[in-house]
């Protein structure tokens, strides 16, 4: 029987005679791919080394990442001071790093980097192409894994914003193998949706640069740019940047801030509501009272224009009816002159006053004597005056020259 068949270890102990006899073997340098990438608010570094088959993750802490001239990011190859060392709270395997320094780009990233390139040289990032997100919309759909913490979180957001929005998912794997074709089919159903979404929301929740990479293809770019409706990219955290989110419309740092810039916050439109409505009534009354304002001066102004109109048209009244009054008196006293004169030449026309001058009427058998010629001797004349009649015969006829 082997010796070794009675000895029995906790894990603590286990993990502490490995740490001593497997892994004390000393510093030593190593090359690799940086991922996975994190500082932490305590200053620490955390992040892990790759190549094509294996990957180990690393730690530098504080004290040595503060005299480094060069912090990691994922896509970055370096090379690293390090020893290995078991990690005893879970049983892992990590490289403590004291030194580090860039030595270039791993293979993903400049696949990357040559991508980036390409489709800026086609024009597709250009700002000419992006599309306006509206600010009030009915519909949302999201393209990404319904059963990734993206989709969830995105509609816990929307639903305490802006419960009246319609959410739609179109499923897509978002990572390995065939993952690329079906963001980019997704994509595409959505310009084939019967009732078009105002805004898509692409994306997934955080993960190394390899998890993130099917969003940094050429496929999914190209359904980006040729989709009909605005996009918002929101792969991983904020500190992740991918070519979709180049291609986007915006960019949102998580899906949770993309649920945000998609959706309305229904208390604060509300709130715009009343505060509007409030300065409309305000309004209103200001213009109200400005318009009294304006129809109490108004109706002064036409007041005293009539009155001023009155005033004038009385005066000239008056002074037309003195006028008048002259005319008349005047008319009056001519007609009165008038008559006078006429009633004198009508008094020396009275026969009775030619009486009074020694004149008389003479009559031929009744009928008056106009002309003397018409006397012939032996005619008996009637003679009147005013308080006689006298009967003549005429006996001789003298004319005169």
């Amino acid at each position: 029987m082997d010796n070794h068949d009675n000895i029995s270890f906790t894990i603590s102990s286990l993990t502490k005679v490995l740490q001593h006899y497997f892994f004390d073997i000393g510093d030593f340098n190593i090359k690799g791919e940086v991922t996975n990438f994190v500082a932490s608010k305590a200053g620490h570094w955390y992040f892990s080394l790759k190549d094509d088959n294996s990957q180990l993750k690393a730690v530098m802490f504080k004290g040595y990442n503060c005299i480094s001239q060069f912090q990691p990011e994922d896509g970055k190859e370096v090379e690293c001071k390090a020893s290995i060392t078991l990690y005893e709270g879970k049983g892992e395997m990590q490289l403590m790093v004291t030194k580090i320094k860039e030595t270039g780009y791993g293979n993903i990233f400049k696949e990357f980097i040559k991508l980036k390139n390409e489709l800026e040289k086609e024009g597709i990032f250009d700002k000419k192409y992006k599309k306006q997100i509206p600010q009030y919309i009915s519909h949302l759909a999201v393209v990404t894994s319904s059963a990734g913490a993206a989709w969830h979180d995105i509609v816990s957001v929307v639903r305490k914003r802006a419960p009246l929005i319609n959410l739609t998912l179109i499923h897509a794997a978002v990572q390995g193998e065939g993952s690329v074709e079906s963001i980019a089919s997704s994509i595409n159903k959505v310009n084939e949706l019967p009732n078009q979404p105002d805004i898509l929301i692409i994306g997934r929740g955080g993960g190394s640069f390899e998890d993130l990479n099917s969003f940094n293809s050429r496929e999914v770019a190209y359904a980006i740019f040729k989709c009909n409706i605005p996009i918002i990219s929101a792969v991983g955290h904020e500190t992740d940047f991918t070519i979709s989110d180049m291609v986007a419309d915006i960019r949102a740092p998580t899906p949770s801030a993309a649920a945000q810039i998609a959706s309305y916050d229904t208390s604060e439109v509300l709130f715009q509501l009343s505060a509007n409505r409030q300065a409309i009534n305000k309004r209103v009354k200001l213009i109200l009272i400005s318009n009294q304002h304006k129809m109490t001066n108004l109706k002064n102004k036409i007041d005293n224009i009539l009155y001023l109109k009155i005033k004038d048209f009385k005066n000239n009244l008056y002074h037309k009816k003195i006028n008048l009054n002259v005319k008349i008196k005047d008319f009056i006293q001519k007609k009165e002159h008038q008559l006078l004169i006429y009633k004198e030449k009508l008094n020396n026309l009275n026969p009775k006053k030619m009486f009074s001058k020694g004149f008389a009427i003479v009559s031929i058998k009744g009928e008056r004597l106009d002309d003397s010629r018409a006397i012939n001797i032996g005619d008996e004349l009637e003679i009147h005056q005013t308080n006689k009649n006298i009967t003549a015969i005429v006996n001789n006829i003298k004319y005169t020259k």
